[in-house]
């Protein structure tokens, strides 16, 4: 087959189906120490993530134990809650123009950064000047959004088209910078900067300190509670985050007590988690999309619209949610329809039969060797490349059993742990299908 450029053909990628939204990198909270039904301050929380950070800049986060830190670091006009919800934080109120091309948001009174320096339209402007120098993806997205700051208390979001709740809740929640540190710094070294002095944010918890191992990576990093967070301040007085390379090293962790609280682990540990005694799992929904995408690039299995019909057909949905993520997921059949719980039952019925009956009718046939079908000399024989992680594995193995019976075959190439889905995408373009989660 024909290799071409990734970056040509990416744009030709289709849905295959998606398996499931949201819930399946669940945030989990494992505690035991919920002792009173009313919240008093002080304490802390030694909470385990697994990934190594390399620095809380807020303008280049690669994993999720730098994107959990920054989230409670910085905040923005509006705050996420949910997959359809939100909370105003920094901005007092905000109107939207019938044509929804106008959005006008208000600050709040005595907001402030860490550092106790006032928050003004300034600071927001120079954030979105700056992510657009930075993130040429999204510069992109929203060269058609222009900020226009009347006054210090006033922003005005215009676009050349009508934005969606999504649009605007997505825009209006980026994390605000504060003007006065970040214009010092050049904007070569923005992405790679990292200190104490640059971790200033607005949000619920401060910077306090970073344990380092000898070679100079981050295995802890302490936050203390913000007296001034404009929601309340929070009633806890630290988190300690604790960082692990494995699964494995953070359950451990958790059974020896040295960590109360673990993030990012998944349904299939929920068992062991609950084995440990006196630990308690809440599941968080959120909108990740996780499923097989074709690569329809020329020279490729799936540029053949017939292939593509057929494998769409399979569904084995509730059968990935039933035996791998032990119920915490909800399928979908639409991409339309990805910020709503009420999702229409569209269930594919798998008959075998007549896919088999539609590859005999269009010459791909059986071989008597090894029953792999092939057509012109072809072998249906089809790469998958996903992350070397047990549930991913779980679920090409679910997929593999069911292609088979079809007369396909799956050759697997294995996807690093904690490699970054747009940077491989990018460099790489050995795969039919991916099974991917974003």
């Amino acid at each position: 087959m024909k290799q071409r450029d990734i970056s040509d053909n990416f744009i030709k990628f289709c849905f295959l189906f998606l398996f499931f939204i949201s819930t399946y990198i669940l945030l989990y909270h494992i505690s035991s120490f919920f002792l009173t039904k009313t919240a008093v301050s002080g304490g802390e929380i030694n909470e385990g993530i697994i990934g190594i950070p390399i620095s809380f800049n807020p303008f280049f986060t690669t994993n999720e134990a730098e994107r959990n830190v920054s989230a409670i670091i910085y905040g923005g006009l509006i705050k996420k809650t949910g997959p359809n919800s939100f909370i105003k934080e920094l901005a007092l109120d905000f109107l939207t123009s019938e044509d929804k091309k106008t959005h006008t948001f208000v600050l709040k009174e005595d907001i402030v950064f860490h550092d106790r320096e006032p928050i003004d339209s300034k600071d927001f402007i120079f954030t979105i000047n700056r992510k657009r120098e930075i993130d040429k993806k999204f510069d992109s997205k929203w060269s058609d959004v222009v900020v226009d700051t009347p006054s210090v208390k006033k922003i005005i979001i215009k676009s050349t088209r009508a934005l969606s709740k999504e649009e605007i809740v997505e825009f209006a929640s980026v994390k605000i910078i504060p003007e006065h540190i970040w214009q010092k710094i050049p904007i070569n070294l923005a992405t790679s900067y990292a200190g104490r002095d640059l971790y200033v944010g607005s949000g619920p918890f401060l910077y306090k300190s970073v344990k380092t191992t000898q070679e100079g990576v981050i295995k802890e990093v302490t936050l203390d509670s913000f007296d001034k967070y404009i929601l309340g301040a929070p009633y806890l007085k630290n988190i300690n985050f604790k960082f692990f390379q494995t699964k494995k090293e953070l359950l451990k962790a958790l059974q020896k007590n040295d960590v109360n609280s673990v993030v990012g682990v998944s349904p299939l540990d929920s068992t062991e988690i609950l084995s440990l005694g006196e630990k308690k799992i809440i599941s968080i929904p959120t909108n990740k999309i996780f499923g097989l995408f074709f690569n329809q690039g020329d020279g490729f299995l799936f540029s053949d619209s017939l292939l593509r019909s057929v494998f769409a057909n399979i569904d084995i949905r509730d059968e990935i949610i039933e035996n791998v993520l032990l119920g915490y997921a909800t399928p979908i059949y639409e991409p339309d329809r990805l910020h709503t719980t009420e999702l229409k039952d569209k269930k594919i019925n798998i008959n075998f039969k007549d896919l088999n009956q539609t590859l005999d009718d269009f010459d791909w046939k059986i071989s008597e060797g090894d029953f792999i079908r092939e057509k012109n000399g072809e072998k249906l024989n089809i790469t998958i490349a996903a992350p070397d992680i047990e549930e991913f594995q779980k679920i090409l193995s679910i997929t593999e059993e069911s292609w088979r019976k079809i007369g396909a075959s799956v050759l697997e190439t294995k996807i690093p742990l904690h490699t970054d889905f747009s940077t491989y995408i990018k460099n790489n373009n050995n795969f039919d299908v991916l099974l991917w989660g974003y």
